[in-house]
């Protein structure tokens, strides 16, 4: 993790169509800007939107324990998740493959483990929002060009 050319945040979100509900998640994410006011602003937004929401208490109960170095664990093993992709993705592995397809369930079973429970609905519009919303593309994407696009159609046909 390059600390000089990132800042860490605890509490990113994914906000992704389920049903034609709104979803959350949260989770430690990079964000490319190093502005105190941008925290806020996540966590202010995930708390008016989803404050009342499942995911939403289900995550603050789940976390609010966690370390510091608990939260620069968990990022490091999602970042080696996105690269295990990306890995896969360059080998000529189809999103479709056994190898691709356990990588989608290693990724729903780390959400549900550390975060929230990762329904297959949840994760599917997750799948969606890694392609849609540009911070999320871009974050994934430094794996490997195209990597959250192949995360998002393995995620779709699993």
């Amino acid at each position: 993790m390059k600390f000089y050319t990132i800042q860490v945040y605890k509490i990113g979100y994914t906000i992704h169509l389920a049903n034609c509900k709104l979803w959350l998640r949260i989770f430690w994410w990079y964000d490319r800007m190093k502005n105190g006011d941008i925290m806020q602003n996540y966590e202010n937004e995930v708390r008016e939107r989803f404050g009342d929401t499942e995911a939403y208490n289900e995550h603050k109960d789940k976390t609010k324990n966690y370390t510091d170095e608990k939260w620069f664990a968990l990022a490091d093993e999602m970042n080696a998740i996105f690269k295990e992709f990306a890995d896969c993705k360059n080998s000529g592995a189809e999103v479709s493959s056994s190898e691709a397809q356990v990588l989608v369930a290693k990724l729903q079973n780390f959400i549900s483990e550390n975060y929230y429970t990762c329904t297959t609905e949840i994760l599917k519009g997750l799948g969606q929002m890694y392609v849609v919303d540009e911070r999320f593309k871009n974050n994934i994407d430094q794996h490997g060009t195209c990597t959250a696009e192949f995360v998002s159609k393995a995620i779709e046909i699993y």
